[in-house]
């Protein structure tokens, strides 16, 4: 007789998470990243509890960490390209992106957006003047990024 597979447990997980780190070395590199990088994006968005940020990344679809790691380590963003970074069909499908799952998301778990669409604003990095684009509202950081975590291969034995 089949059993409908239940969901992981906290200490399943742990337990999972245990036994990988110390029997895979690629799974423990995966591991050790996952960690430096929420580390980070804790940081750089002010967020006092790791697992706020454990919890946010956990809902956001591949499109929308896409977009937020891209904003993240490029500070600003325009719509044309998010979009071509998402492969969109519409600008105003990239939108719906920022603004209906990834703001809403964020404001959800950290209880503020992590895209702001400025007018007008100065790049830190270049000096310039940046005009009608979306901007991290974070410290932005050269992390490693997180869409190659989402594409990560582990191998458990």
């Amino acid at each position: 007789m089949d059993r409908e597979l239940e969901p992981l447990t906290g200490d399943n997980r742990r337990q999972l998470v245990e036994r990988a780190y110390t029997e895979s070395e690629s799974a423990r590199r995966t591991i050790v990243r996952v960690i430096r990088t929420v580390d980070a994006l804790q940081s750089a968005l002010g967020v006092s509890q790791k697992a706020v940020v454990y919890e946010f990344l956990r809902v956001l679809d591949d499109r929308s960490l896409a977009v937020l790691e891209y904003c993240w380590h490029n500070e600003h963003a325009s719509v044309r390209e998010l979009t071509t970074l998402i492969g969109a069909a519409t600008d105003m499908e990239t939108l719906t992106v920022v603004r209906e799952r990834l703001n809403v998301t964020a404001r959800k778990t950290l209880d503020k957006p992590v895209l702001e669409f400025k007018r007008r604003e100065i790049d830190s990095r270049t000096g310039s003047v940046v005009t009608f684009e979306w901007w991290f509202t974070g410290e932005p950081n050269d992390h490693p990024a997180l869409e190659s975590l989402r594409n990560e291969k582990v191998i458990v034995s």
